[in-house]
């Protein structure tokens, strides 16, 4: 939200998230009184710390209808918040996958775990289908787990190597 203080009064201004490639962005404001002071006043959900001790990148989000948010990126950390949904409760490799899933009000781990083979893991994507079922998508060492689990809902197609 972007306004100006004019006489008292909130005057609305057009403005727009602007991407300057890469991985940056920045606003762009329309027209507005050069002289009065702009107020560029975004809106914030939330705001949280998700990692370990190590290092952590997160490269993917998505969110559910409900508001869910859903997380994934590389993890050395081995105290990278994991819960007993997962597969795996420990690093495994260099580096691990992480895909983790926030309650919609930011405050709590609905689950989180490692995914990972021999090597270095990340996860750089995600989608989130209707069903709440997870589809993540980046670069697995050998030995990386390549099926579904822990539901009977579905199986995985085994990953082919090139």
């Amino acid at each position: 939200m972007s306004y100006q203080l004019i006489g008292g009064s909130r005057v609305p201004v057009r403005s727009r998230y602007v991407l300057h490639g890469g991985r940056s962005y920045g606003l762009a404001a329309g027209a507005y009184d050069t002289r009065y002071p702009l107020v560029i006043d975004p809106g914030l959900l939330y705001s949280t710390y998700l990692g370990g001790s190590g290092g952590d990148q997160g490269f993917g989000i998505a969110v559910d209808t409900s508001g869910s948010a859903y997380v994934t990126g590389e993890t050395s950390s081995s105290s990278f918040p994991s819960t007993f949904w997962g597969r795996r409760r420990e690093l495994h490799g260099g580096g691990d996958v992480f895909v983790t899933k926030l309650n919609p009000a930011g405050s709590g781990l609905v689950y989180s775990t490692y995914l990972g083979g021999s090597g270095e893991d990340r996860g750089l994507g995600l989608a989130v289908d209707a069903a709440g079922s997870v589809y993540v998508t980046g670069f697995a060492s050998t030995g990386f787990p390549t099926t579904f689990w822990p539901s009977t809902r579905a199986t995985a197609a085994p990953v082919t190597r090139s």
